[in-house]
């Protein structure tokens, strides 16, 4: 049996996913890292703010992991 953290876990894990940007932004990514900008371009339409709330719980939830990058030159 899953414990209650779990439960509320899955149950919030279930919640972002029904939202209207989080199955696109998981199909723009799909297997490959990608940055917020090639996100952003990929995404038409979405803002700023909301990719940004949408890739914030996607992490906490762990349906994805953040990777900080060097700065390409």
């Amino acid at each position: 049996m899953a414990t209650r953290a779990r439960r509320q876990l899955r149950d919030h894990a279930a919640g972002l996913l029904s939202r209207k940007w989080t199955l696109h932004v998981v199909g723009v990514l799909g297997r490959d890292t990608k940055r917020h900008s090639e996100l952003s371009r990929q995404l038409p339409g979405v803002t700023q703010k909301v990719l940004t709330e949408t890739l914030r719980e996607m992490e906490q939830t762990g349906i994805v992991e953040r990777a900080i990058n060097q700065p390409t030159r």
